[in-house]
């Protein structure tokens, strides 16, 4: 038998895109994996990810955590995502909040509303 096992599930929901970012759109993506193999042990990861256009402006929430029990990627707690973000097309700005959590420490950068006002950096606190 194989020492690897992964039980799957991916689910998505979207209107129909056109790529003109003028147009109304939404759609929604979910992943959760769990599993067994030599290098990670029991495993577990799951990501979500909401998204709408509207008006030239895209929005994105992406959440997710990991748990591995050995290898590189162990940590003593599960890994947090967050990335919540918009982009103003007609402005040509980013504003919004990138962040992983390994073993309680934010790792994250901010950008704040403005084209070329300075992000906020978070390294391990």
């Amino acid at each position: 038998g194989s020492k690897r096992n992964l039980v799957l599930s991916l689910n998505w929901k979207m209107t129909k895109p056109d790529f003109n970012f003028g147009t109304p759109e939404n759609g929604k993506i979910s992943l959760n994996a769990v599993g067994h193999n030599p290098r990670w042990g029991d495993y577990s990861l799951s990501r979500d990810a909401n998204w709408k256009v509207e008006n030239k402006v895209i929005e994105v929430h992406w959440t997710g955590l990991a748990k591995f029990a050995q290898g590189r990627l162990a940590t003593a707690t599960p890994i947090e995502t967050a990335f919540n973000f918009k982009v103003l097309l007609d402005k040509a700005d980013l504003i919004g909040k990138f962040m992983k959590k390994v073993n309680g420490k934010e790792y994250s950068i901010d950008f704040p509303e403005g084209s070329g006002v300075m992000p906020k950096i978070v390294m391990g606190q």
